[in-house]
């Protein structure tokens, strides 16, 4: 055995090996590049005091010349594999003119034996876990630990081998990167046509940063309280901003001075991201037809003020409303993406701006397809397109469909814009995740944690009590599109994964009230339909059924008979109720008063079916107002309509069926949220404001427990260069 000195460190969930550079969370090892575990090094061995920049340039790129934005990117790289704290705080601490600090306490031990040692530890832990299952025959051990430990030595290869010997034929060898901000909370961005200008929103507030002179000023808009999409116009003397946050509302767009000031009205009736013309006179963007369910692409002639419709989609295909329309450097073509409902991607297409005739590309199998602008040589575009894993840049040929990476990463680019001479690129780079956390009423403040991790998505689409201590919920099991159903149990915190399909969205679960069977929408058969699957995971089947329309939303009445769900088809959206004990379908909604739209709802005694209005009877908004229409059960004809201000389309109900819950708040931080649904009255928090994204919660049966999904959305500005 080695007598080398080995030194653990030890700080909340992870175990940095400081002999080998190995980085640990549990029993997992995690894949990091060289310098990112360089850095990391440095940073634990500080144990929590400040590495100041020209420490870290000295000892981690030491005889190098780097620009500083290669540090920001291996903290960011190091962030994402890091995650939070249990209060969603960053691990790694960013102090302004000081440097960098790990914020979480480190506990160090010396080890004699190298890696080697660290092997057998792990082969030790994995074969006392199988020797103690009740499941497993004790003789089975020995043969079963040679098999983790021949596991371990091929991971610890295959991470020396991929950082080694990966294809750097895929990436330009001087593609540079330069982070903009480190915030974590800008969204929206656009860079200006010389290059020299970026504009980003983080919250409501546009701010500008000077590249040349590296410096940041705040935008004062006057009378604006929410911003979305941002374009500068081809001359930069205008900034265009729209109030669109979501697919199932509507905006405006403004344009404003570069300084600020009052800004102008320019469209209406807006429902997606959009963009300016290259010669500055007209306008594109996306217009939503609600209770006709279909889409239109609008071309705004910005001196006369004429729209005209140039492309149509009916449901279930429809325009990507994050995505604006990327128009060609000489204004005859534009560029847009298309998903099914559930945002699949389905295709990416060129239309004439003249004839309105369309070009589909063929580009490789693509999981999801973000944003485009057009590259250089006008016969090529760049995509922020996901093909399996995360989203990543992509150079693809309009002629033949072929695809070349531009980015090859552990990062995620999206929102990508790009200078009139093609020679800079900003992008924002994002991390996602959610986990599970439990309460007990009348100690909601004082959440336990169920899940851990920052690679899944738990409960983001959806999570349901099956009694008073299983649930179930969704969770992409590390992959951006596969979503698949857990149940939990939160007295031992084991789990079961109920669903195992790849390439398939299954969302929105829902429990019949004897506990016997859970339905759920899935599109297993490419359009969504209802399933139904008991919580063991057997006896799955279909149980909608139509053509033409898809299914959403499933609602179980308390008394079994009834199953509710949102039907969308190219000619309305209703709301539909299925007998459980015959195949009718009944609609319940017509079209003239409402649109059902991104969620429903029923109360604990079966009285009430709430849900999102997207009709076009509403005023374009520039707070982040949720339009509710609550129908009873017993008269479909007898509606009521509130607004209430929440950023996450959904509410849910009270046991005494009389109030709602619903989440307040942005994705930095939010709560939870109480009103009575017949005289509405000012809303009354039950959980304080934390520092993290609600993105879903469930009260169990008797409603003594909740259960809430929540955890982060990080987003900063990067700038690239050299990627031609």
């Amino acid at each position: 055995m080695s007598s080398e000195i080995n030194i653990l460190y030890e700080f909340g969930k992870f175990r940095f090996n400081a002999k080998t550079n190995t980085l640990w969370r549990e029993d997992e090892l995690i894949s990091l590049p060289p310098k990112a575990l360089e850095l990391l090094k440095l940073l634990v061995e500080k144990q929590g005091e400040v590495a100041s920049k020209q420490e870290i340039f000295e000892t981690v790129w030491a005889e190098t010349f780097v620009e500083e934005g290669v540090l920001t990117q291996n903290i960011y790289t190091l962030r994402q594999a890091l995650g939070t704290d249990e209060n969603g705080k960053q691990l790694i601490e960013n102090l302004a003119r000081r440097g960098y600090r790990l914020t979480v306490p480190i506990a160090s031990e010396n080890r004699i034996g190298g890696s080697a040692h660290e092997r057998t530890r792990q082969i030790n832990l994995e074969s006392e876990k199988i020797a103690n299952s009740p499941f497993v025959p004790r003789r089975f051990v020995i043969s079963i630990a040679i098999i983790i430990g021949l596991s371990l030595v091929s991971l610890i290869a295959y991470r020396y081998l991929f950082f080694t010997n990966s294809d750097t034929s895929k990436i330009p060898k001087e593609l540079k990167f330069k982070q903009l901000t480190d915030t974590g909370d800008a969204s929206y961005l656009t860079i200006s046509a010389d290059g020299n200008l970026v504009a980003y929103t983080r919250g409501a507030e546009v701010f500008l940063r000077n590249l040349p002179t590296n410096t940041e000023t705040k935008l004062n808009i006057e009378n604006i309280k929410r911003t979305g999409c941002l374009q500068f116009s081809p001359a930069g003397n205008f900034i265009y901003f729209g109030t669109v946050n979501n697919r199932d509302e509507k905006g405006s767009v403004f344009r404003v001075s570069p300084t600020g000031g009052l800004p102008q009205m320019i469209a209406e009736d807006v429902w997606s991201g959009f963009s300016v013309s290259p010669n500055g006179k007209e306008l594109a963007f996306v217009r939503k037809f609600p209770s006709e369910n279909k889409q239109g692409l609008i071309i705004k002639d910005l001196e006369t003020g004429l729209e005209k419709t140039l492309k149509t989609l009916k449901l279930p295909e429809v325009f990507y409303w994050n995505n604006y329309p990327a128009w060609s450097a000489d204004g005859k073509k534009i560029a847009m993406v298309a998903t099914t409902q559930s945002e699949h991607f389905a295709r990416l297409f060129l239309i004439e701006r003249e004839s309105a005739t369309e070009q589909e590309l063929k580009p490789k199998d693509f999981r999801n397809v973000e944003q485009v602008v057009w590259a250089s040589d006008e016969n090529s575009l760049i995509a922020a397109a996901n093909d399996g894993n995360n989203f990543q840049l992509w150079k693809i040929s309009i002629s033949t469909g072929q695809t070349k990476r531009i980015t090859n990463d552990l990062n995620s680019y999206l929102g990508i814009s790009i200078s009139e001479d093609k020679k800079k690129l900003i992008s924002r780079q994002r991390i996602y995740y959610s986990n599970i956390w439990i309460g007990k009423k009348g100690d909601l403040n004082n959440l336990k944690q169920l899940t851990t991790g920052t690679s899944r998505n738990d409960g983001l689409l959806g999570l349901t009590w099956i009694d008073e201590e299983k649930i179930v919920y969704t969770s992409n099991d590390e992959k951006i599109r596969d979503w698949n159903l857990w149940l939990l149990n939160t007295a031992d915190g084991s789990r079961q994964k109920l669903t195992s399909d790849n390439e398939i969205q299954n969302d929105s679960p829902t429990v019949s009230a004897d506990q016997k069977t859970i339905f759920f929408a899935s599109d297993r058969n490419k359009e969504s339909r209802i399933w139904r699957i008991n919580p063991d995971g057997s006896n799955l089947a279909q149980v909608s059924f139509g053509e033409d329309e898809t299914h959403h939303f499933p609602q179980v009445s308390p008394d079994g008979k009834w199953l509710y769900f949102i039907i969308k088809s190219g000619r309305s959206s209703t709301i539909g109720r299925k007998s459980l004990f015959e195949n009718s379908v009944q609609e319940l909604s017509g079209k003239t008063q409402f649109t059902p739209g991104n969620f429903l709802s029923l109360s604990p005694d079966g009285k009430f079916l709430a849900f999102q209005n997207t009709g076009q009877n509403q005023k374009s908004e520039t707070n982040p107002k949720l339009h509710l229409a609550i129908m009873s059960t017993e008269n479909p004809q007898e509606v009521s309509f509130a607004e209430i201000e929440s950023w996450r389309q959904t509410i849910v109900w009270n046991t005494d069926s009389k109030s709602f819950d619903f989440i307040v708040g942005d994705y930095k931080e939010s709560n939870i949220s109480r009103q009575t649904a017949e005289s509405p009255t000012p809303p009354t928090k039950i959980i304080e404001t934390v520092p993290a994204s609600i993105f879903n919660f469930a009260w169990s049966p008797k409603g003594e427990n909740l259960i809430v999904s929540r955890g982060q959305l990080l987003r900063d500005v990067v700038l690239l260069t050299n990627f031609e």
